[in-house]
């Protein structure tokens, strides 16, 4: 039996999943994020290592037979960010790519094809034969239009100016202090200090409210949602035909509502098809898809089963 990790790593979290050739998930680890622009390329390099060493254990030879790390900012940071963990996990025979091109293969294969991620950050990835396209995804300080970041962001807000007299009423601020456990305006140093993951996990009362009927909340959701439907039109020009686009990420996965705004306001060109599987599964589907006899639907069949088990683990 073969030995494969998968990897992938977001704002949120990092998920590490070791498999075999059939799909059978043998272990699974989940450790911190590794987006050096929330946490720094040096600390996001010491959690990879951390990462890898976490599923050292599953390996009857103390490494893998072959690993796809799919890594958010990975192609703005490259050796600043992997260069350690590269030279410390040489004999490993790892693949690192940012992480849209697995969201890519986890729902079209090798074909070609766009995802656009929208979990704590967002941005689009395009692919057209051995050429990849990037839009957006500029980091939260310039452009990550319609994440988890900029949706709880905006909720928290909205919350705050409802306070301070600048703001319609809303049920945000309601929701947004319950999340807090406290009042938002007296958490200040608490919502800086929990960065912008922390801020991306109130993208939820924005949900939660609109479906309450709450007007202020309703706003947010469609600006959120045109902004990142704009992105699709970068596509169609990429493409200049018709084409695929995979919605992934925490949010776009979470909310179908929040995916089907998205259908409704992008191009008209993009055939978008809602992921339905983690993205941590194209980056498993990377390390088997080209080995002889390889079997899809029963691949998907066992990792899916299995994933579920070990997310329902309380050791993972």
């Amino acid at each position: 039996m073969k030995y494969y990790l998968a990897v992938d790593s977001g704002g949120t979290k990092t998920e590490a999943v070791v498999h075999d050739e059939a799909g059978h998930v043998i272990g699974r680890r989940v450790t911190p994020g590794c987006n050096a622009m929330d946490v720094g390329a040096e600390e996001a390099a010491r959690r990879i290592t951390d990462a890898l060493e976490g599923v050292r254990g599953f390996f009857p030879d103390g490494k893998p037979d072959k690993s796809y790390f799919g890594l958010a900012s990975k192609n703005y940071y490259e050796d600043r960010l992997i260069g350690r963990p590269r030279e410390l996990y040489r004999d490993w025979n790892i693949t690192w790519e940012d992480d849209g091109r697995g969201m890519i293969t986890s729902v079209l294969g090798r074909g070609d094809g766009g995802c656009i991620v929208c979990g704590t950050g967002s941005s689009m990835f395009c692919r057209r034969g051995g050429e990849m396209f990037h839009t957006g995804g500029w980091g939260y300080l310039l452009d990550t239009v319609g994440s988890g970041f900029m949706l709880g962001r905006d909720a928290i807000r909205a919350a705050l100016r409802q306070f301070d007299g600048r703001g319609e009423k809303t049920l945000l601020y309601e929701s947004v202090s319950a999340r807090l456990g406290a009042r938002p305006e007296k958490s200040i140093p608490e919502i800086y200090a929990g960065g912008r993951p922390f801020i991306a996990s109130f993208a939820r009362c924005v949900f939660e409210c609109r479906a309450e009927g709450d007007a202020v909340a309703g706003a947010i959701f469609d600006h959120n949602a045109s902004a990142l439907a704009e992105m699709t039109f970068a596509g169609e020009r990429f493409y200049g035909k018709p084409f695929r686009l995979v919605l992934s990420g925490g949010i776009l996965m979470s909310y179908p509502e929040y995916a089907d705004r998205v259908r409704e306001e992008g191009s008209r060109a993009a055939e978008m098809i809602r992921a339905e599987i983690p993205p941590v599964y194209g980056c498993a589907l990377e390390n088997v898809m080209s080995e002889d006899g390889f079997d899809e639907a029963e691949f998907r069949k066992n990792f899916s089963t299995g994933l579920a088990a070990a997310r329902g683990s309380r050791d993972n």
